[in-house]
């Protein structure tokens, strides 16, 4: 803690403490006759926490008016003295209390904006409660500025003594997204996490990862957060999150024939004419429900709305192995096929998949004949059983390669899949689907954004005396060759996907 007062002599060049104490200080207050306003300071996380004690408490409908003030009139001067220290600041805290008292009186925040915008040099310091500025934040972080993006992160993580500092790298090769009104997905964020001690990756990695995913950026492929303590030159960890937006990662497992996902999808293109809906599957046709919302006036439910809703979007979906669709206009939104209550109306849609020889296989169909992005599909799903969870996290990832007839898989999350739960599924399920002429099978955990696996487990499918003998080296399944964010003196190379791995990163 820093302490500063009317005693330490004036010099050309004030530090940050010096400039606060004459920007709050009173002119009355450096005679001898008034009482002496002491401040204290703290830099934790990206929040600078100011101190005022007084003989009495400081009047704070008299110090906030001077700290702005001299913020707007001088945000050049400040960006100066701000660049020293550890980390970037996001926000002012200001306290009040007598001296002596060991609580503060009062506390005011104050967010700085874009305070440090040389270019424009403008400042916009707001006294704001803690509510306000989360979502003042939250806005225009949500439109893709980093700074924006940084301050939000912030709000929740400075009491953790984090400081954050955020970067936008566009990566070189773009994924073309599966939703029309999607821009592509190529540009990559980096997350700095900067602090005085190495916390855990699980600490951080979870709530990171849904704040971020709760903006719903667009055009970002995946976040990348690197944690390193303050004067190291490596970082201690580095997570990658997948930022695929929700409504991109339902598109995509409705595409490969996934009931839930085809169900949020068509609810979510109804609800914006207030109609509800949802779907299930029976074998190769796919039964859609279309209803008014509950507690909503009563009318009527009209096909030539509806329609014209369900039928364009399961035609651009064309969903794998569904050959049709039943569409039905009930009364209550619990309707289902075991109810005897008559439909207002039905309709009969036939799917591209009835036409299209590559759409009518089921996605179980194309694992068996080797499919790499529809076996990715299958153990996706089978590794999150939940849709809110991936949907607010990521969830598990898996990326796929085929070598010497075994099949190599690589899961990775947030934290590193439990070996113990994740081996017994995935066996289970490849005795099932029964690859043909698959010998073998390899399966890797790790926490994404890692290059090496933590644990790996081996299952063999045929005889031992037909095997060939195994790999040498497993394949390399890297998806950050360089974990160095971009800096303006800094740009990493972007990283490769190996030519021996077919990754997939199916959402």
């Amino acid at each position: 803690m820093r302490h500063v007062d009317r005693s330490r002599p004036k010099t050309a060049q004030p530090s940050l403490s010096q400039w606060l104490y004459r920007a709050l200080a009173d002119d009355r207050q450096v005679a001898s006759s008034q009482p002496p306003l002491r401040l204290r300071i703290r830099l934790r996380g990206n929040n600078l926490h100011i101190l005022c004690e007084g003989q009495t408490t400081p009047a704070r409908e008299e110090l906030i008016p001077r700290l702005i003030a001299a913020l707007q009139a001088h945000p050049q001067r400040f960006h100066q003295l701000t660049q020293t220290a550890k980390a970037p600041i996001y926000k002012l805290i200001v306290y009040g209390r007598p001296a002596g008292r060991q609580n503060p009186v009062w506390v005011e925040p104050l967010d700085l904006g874009q305070l440090c915008d040389t270019e424009n040099a403008t400042a916009t310091a707001i006294p704001l409660g803690a509510g306000a500025q989360i979502i003042a934040n939250e806005s225009l972080a949500r439109t893709g500025n980093p700074d924006a993006i940084a301050r939000y992160l912030s709000e929740h993580f400075s009491y953790l003594g984090v400081s954050i500092n955020v970067f936008i790298k566009k990566l070189p090769q773009v994924k073309p997204s599966l939703d029309p009104d999607e821009p592509a997905a190529n540009k990559r964020l980096w997350v700095i996490c900067n602090c005085d001690y190495s916390p855990d990756a699980s600490l951080l990695a979870e709530p990171i990862a849904q704040k971020l995913r709760d903006l719903e950026l667009k055009g970002f492929r995946e976040a990348v957060i690197r944690s390193q303590v303050r004067g190291e030159s490596t970082p201690d960890w580095v997570l990658q999150i997948d930022l695929t937006r929700p409504q991109v990662m339902l598109r995509d497992w409705a595409r490969w024939g996934d009931a839930e996902a085809l169900s949020r999808t068509i609810d979510r293109a109804l609800q914006s004419h207030s109609l509800q809906g949802g779907a299930i599957l029976k074998d190769s046709t796919l039964h859609v429900f279309c209803s008014l919302p509950l507690g909503q006036p009563h009318r009527h439910l009209d096909r030539e709305v509806a329609l014209p809703i369900i039928a364009p979007l399961l035609e651009t979906l064309a969903p794998q192995g569904i050959t049709a669709a039943t569409i039905y206009g009930v009364r209550s939104p619990k309707y289902s096929l075991n109810l005897k209550e008559a439909p207002i109306w039905v309709e009969w849609l036939n799917l591209p998949a009835q036409q299209q020889r590559d759409r009518a296989l089921t996605t179980t169909q194309l694992a068996q004949h080797y499919h790499v992005e529809a076996l990715t599909f299958l153990l996706q799903r089978l590794l999150n059983p939940d849709l809110d969870t991936r949907l607010a996290t990521g969830g598990y990832g898996v990326k796929l390669c085929y070598k010497d007839r075994r099949l190599h898989i690589m899961t990775e999350g947030l934290i590193c899949p439990n070996q113990a739960e994740v081996v017994p599924l995935i066996e289970d399920f490849l005795r099932e689907l029964a690859i043909p002429n698959l010998f073998g099978v390899r399966i890797y955990g790790r926490r994404a954004g890692q290059t090496q696996p933590v644990w790996h487990h081996g299952l063999e499918l045929r005889d031992r005396a037909h095997v060939p003998a195994p790999d040498a080296i497993a394949p390399t399944f890297n998806r950050l060759n360089n974990p160095t964010p971009p800096t303006p003196e800094n740009n990493p190379p972007n990283p490769k996907t190996p030519t021996n791995l077919r990754a997939v990163h199916a959402h």
